[in-house]
C-alpha cells in the first residue's frame, strides 16, 4: 500500500492511501467502513497515537475506535490490543 500526501500552499492537508494490489484493496475497503459506517460516537475511528523505532522515530500512527482509543494505556484491554498490534495486525 502506498501513502500519498495533500497538499494546498506547500502545507499538508490529508492523505491517500492507495491499493497496489487485491490485499491492499480489501484492507482499504474494511478501512473505508470502519471511517464511514460507524452507528455511534464511541464506534467513530480517532487518533489512539504512536509506537517509536530506533532513535525514537515514529514508526507507526494508531487509530481506533474511541472506545478503545480513550482506555488509559495500561487497561488490560488496550495492552491486548498493543501486544496484537505489535504482532503484525493479529486480531484480539
Amino acid at each position: 500500500m502506498k501513502l500519498e500526501l495533500i497538499y494546498a500552499d506547500g502545507k499538508p492537508i490529508g492523505y491517500n492511501l492507495v491499493a497496489e494490489d487485491n490485499t491492499d484493496s480489501k484492507m482499504l475497503e474494511t478501512v473505508q467502513n470502519l471511517h464511514f459506517l460507524e452507528s455511534n460516537k464511541q464506534e467513530k475511528i480517532q487518533y489512539a497515537g504512536v509506537t517509536l523505532g530506533n532513535n525514537a522515530k515514529t514508526s507507526r500512527v494508531m487509530f481506533m475506535q474511541r472506545k478503545y482509543a480513550i482506555l488509559p494505556d495500561n487497561d488490560i484491554i488496550k495492552q491486548e490490543i498493543y501486544k496484537a498490534i505489535l504482532k503484525k495486525g493479529v486480531p484480539v
